[in-house]
């Protein structure tokens, strides 16, 4: 089975949230200018595997750009980009909760030693032009405030690894993917 959905934001909330994230620490609360052009999207591809689970939801998550941003903007958008991405996990695990089901860390290119590639059968698996988003042959996407990944959501008798990314030593990229790993970005 496969379901397709577009969800959007409250972007004043993912605001507000961003602002006690202490991500644009320092900075000014954006005008309502900046919410109304910067709401963002997600596209939602839920898929199951036989009896139900695996379940997957594969994501991609946009905040539109606007050509006259400026660094502030630019710092808004990845912060409220965050917000909206916490906000559809979280409504994700309910939603997987609901059904007995729990719900993996987040996974995508760059993410645990994913392959960047992934990025352009993600963006197509969640038909993500649909909310103005595109890739290029090297898997970057535009806008540049662009996540995509995915979610694996498990029954309580299947195998506890495959919900926790558990680190780098359960790495799947172990010895190949480390250089493109997120993670191990942020502690360098």
């Amino acid at each position: 089975m496969t379901e397709e959905r577009l969800i959007s934001f409250d972007t004043d909330e993912l605001i507000r949230s961003a602002a006690g994230s202490g991500q644009v620490e320092g900075l000014a609360i954006p005008s309502a200018a900046f919410s109304a052009s910067h709401s963002p999207f997600a596209a939602v591809t839920r898929t199951e595997g036989e009896g139900g689970t695996p379940v997957r939801f594969f994501f991609t998550v946009s905040v539109p750009e606007d050509p006259d941003d400026g660094l502030a903007d630019q710092l808004w958008s990845n912060a409220v980009l965050n917000a909206a991405t916490l906000v559809l996990e979280r409504e994700l695990a309910e939603e997987a909760e609901e059904e007995g089901l729990v719900l993996s860390e987040m996974k995508g290119p760059g993410i645990g030693g994913i392959p960047i590639g992934l990025t352009t059968g993600i963006v197509e698996i969640t038909g993500a032009e649909r909310i103005g988003v595109s890739v290029n042959g090297e898997g970057t996407m535009y806008p540049p405030f662009t996540r995509c990944g995915f979610f694996t959501a498990l029954g309580p008798g299947d195998e506890a690894d495959e919900v926790s990314c558990g680190g780098c030593r359960g790495c799947a990229g172990s010895g190949q993917g480390c250089a493109l790993c997120i993670r191990r970005q942020k502690m360098i």
